[in-house]
């Protein structure tokens, strides 16, 4: 099980400027799917309000979760039902208001999540994940919506990429038509500890040093 961390950090006039504004540090996840990376709509994995330094801790552990929400801008995902932690390469049958025990998948993708929709109507699904952020713990926040249409199967598998920037949406699991404004994108596929700064109005990558808050 892998570890990874970001750290993000404000000056004092910036950091007060944007939580005047009601504006929120916001991330989103890469999560690849069949309709391609993130599907036709983005989730924000998490905001916050920020301090002037923060600091964001994560491990590669995901769930599967089912919604009935609609995967519409602006909408912000109610899990109703989660298996968390998942097996990779396992399917998750969801039926009856929850998901049965998983079974060993066809997948090839051996880090690959499967669902099935065994219900009759059709549901959002999609990964879930934790993460710890200035000491408070999110255990499950959505990472992506997909809609399911009854009898059909998904596939999902995410990817240690982030993007970070500032939104007016305060609510983890918003779904995102666009991003709009500046934004910055991360890969810690081969870097697990990043750091970043805000300044003149645009995060900035200052490379793989350890975070220090």
């Amino acid at each position: 099980m892998a570890n990874y961390n970001l750290s993000i950090n404000f000056s004092p006039t910036d950091v007060q400027e944007i939580n005047s504004a009601n504006q929120y540090v916001t991330i989103r996840k890469e999560v690849k799917n069949e309709l391609g990376v993130n599907g036709k709509q983005s989730v924000a994995w998490l905001t916050f309000r920020p301090f002037e330094f923060n600091l964001l801790t994560w491990e590669t552990t995901y769930g599967v979760y089912a919604s009935t929400t609609e995967v519409k801008s602006g909408a912000t995902i109610n899990k109703s039902a989660t298996a968390n932690p998942a097996q990779p390469r396992r399917i998750y049958n969801f039926h009856n208001g929850a998901f049965n025990l998983p079974k060993l998948s066809l997948i090839e993708d051996l880090n690959a999540y499967q669902i099935k929709n065994e219900t009759l109507d059709p549901l959002t699904f999609g990964l879930c994940q934790g993460v710890l952020v200035n000491g408070q713990d999110y255990p499950s926040n959505p990472l992506n919506a997909v809609s399911v249409l009854a009898g059909q199967s998904a596939n999902f598998r995410a990817i240690e990429k982030l993007t970070v920037f500032l939104t007016g949406h305060a609510d983890n699991g918003v779904v995102l038509s666009e991003i709009l404004g500046e934004s910055l994108t991360l890969d810690f596929t081969e870097i697990p500890s990043r750091k970043i700064e805000y300044t003149d109005g645009i995060f900035i990558n200052r490379g793989s040093v350890a975070a220090n808050v």
